[in-house]
C-alpha cells in the first residue's frame, strides 16, 4: 500500500512527537477490528445471527451520526476484537448490490468437524447453503442473509483464543466462530478483471 505524501509526513511527525515524550507505539496493522454492515429489519437480524448462527449478541447501542438507527453488535463471549460482526439497522432499506470496490463477503472460521453440523442445521432452518470450492485449502460454506449479505462458514484451525457463549443456540463444541476476513472485489483496469482479495481478521 502506498502513503500519499501527507499520510506518509503524518506518520512520521506522530512518531516523532511521540518518542520525544518517551512514548512509544506500534502502528502496524495486524487485521480487522470488526465488520459492519446494514440491516433492513432489526429483529429479522437479531433472530438470523442470535437463533441460527449462534452468535452472542454483545450490546446494542445507536448510531451516534444518526441516534434514531440501531447499532447491534455480534460476537463471541467476551465481544474479542475480531470476533464483531455489527448491524445498523435501516427498516425499508434497498437491497445493495455487490459489485467492484465493495466487500463481497464476510466469513466465519469454524472448527472442520462442524461442517456437517452446519450444512444440516441450515437445511433444517430453510436457509439455502452450498459447499464451495476449496480456499487455501479449507472447505467453504456459503449462504446469505436475510438482507442478502453473503457469509462464509471457513473449516479453519485458527480459532484459537475464541470463547464460546454458553448461552448459544449452537452445541458448544461448533460455536466457535470467529469473523476471518471479509473479501474484497477490485478490479485490475489494464486488463478489466475483476479478482477478490482475503483481509484476514485478527484478535
Amino acid at each position: 500500500m502506498l502513503l500519499r505524501r501527507s499520510e506518509s509526513d503524518f506518520r512520521r511527525n506522530f512518531i516523532r512527537d511521540r518518542s520525544k515524550n518517551g512514548v512509544s507505539m506500534n502502528l502496524s496493522i495486524n487485521g480487522l477490528h470488526h465488520v459492519t454492515a446494514i440491516a433492513s429489519d432489526p429483529q429479522r437480524n437479531l433472530d438470523f445471527y442470535v437463533g441460527l448462527l449462534g452468535l452472542r449478541f454483545v450490546k446494542r447501542t445507536v448510531n451516534f451520526d444518526d441516534p434514531g438507527t440501531y447499532h447491534f453488535y455480534f460476537g463471541d463471549a467476551r465481544g474479542t476484537p475480531g470476533t464483531i460482526l455489527t448491524f445498523f439497522s435501516w427498516p425499508g432499506a434497498r437491497r445493495g448490490i455487490r459489485g467492484t470496490g465493495q466487500i463481497e463477503a464476510t466469513a466465519f472460521a469454524i472448527p472442520p468437524e462442524s461442517v456437517e453440523y452446519w450444512l444440516d442445521r441450515f437445511k433444517e432452518h430453510h436457509v439455502p447453503a452450498e459447499r464451495t470450492s476449496a480456499r487455501f485449502g479449507e472447505e467453504i460454506i456459503r449462504f446469505a442473509d436475510p438482507d442478502g449479505l453473503l457469509i462464509e462458514l471457513s473449516a479453519s484451525i485458527s480459532i484459537a483464543g475464541i470463547e464460546p457463549w454458553s448461552g448459544s443456540t449452537v452445541p458448544v463444541w461448533n460455536n466457535r466462530a470467529i469473523v476471518f476476513g471479509s473479501r474484497l472485489r477490485v478490479k485490475a483496469e489494464s486488463v478489466g478483471l475483476s479478482i477478490c482479495c482475503a483481509c484476514p481478521m485478527v484478535p
